[in-house]
């Protein structure tokens, strides 16, 4: 659900930083103020041209950055630390960056805390780990 709309989000607030350089204001702001309305573009039948800002790749790839040296970690502590402990962190770590999302006033310390809370499903590959080992093969 997350991972479809990141890009879009990360390109209007792009935009907003563009056009508002000294701009103090939530994320939520910036996305309501770069808003178009669907429904009159498509009533006009005029075609919709999308640019993606720089910016947005570079967004893309520190997620993927999080994500390699995430994955590199959990599979160095998950014997030592156990698999609960590295679920609650992560889960626990990623909610309050999505909680903090709604009242940080500055965009590009928004979009930092945005990245990490799609970093939350680094918990997917611990719980699937789980998951399995509840289920043992000769059960199959």
């Amino acid at each position: 659900g997350l991972y479809m709309f990141f890009p879009e989000i990360l390109n209007r607030t792009t935009e907003f930083v563009n056009e508002n350089p000294f701009s103090s204001s939530t994320i939520c702001h910036a996305l309501d103020a770069t808003r178009q309305n669907i429904s009159i573009t498509s009533a006009s039948n005029e075609t919709t041209i999308v640019k993606l800002e720089f910016a947005t790749y570079q967004y893309t790839f520190i997620l993927e950055i999080i994500y390699a040296l995430g994955f590199a970690v959990i599979g160095v502590l998950v014997n030592r630390l156990g698999k609960l402990i590295i679920i609650e962190f992560i889960l626990f770590g990623c909610g309050l960056c999505g909680i903090a999302i709604a009242f940080v006033s500055t965009i590009s310390l928004s979009i930092y805390l945005y990245v990490i809370l799609l970093a939350c499903g680094l918990a997917v590959s611990v719980i699937t780990a789980s998951t399995i080992e509840l289920y043992p093969t000769n059960l199959r």
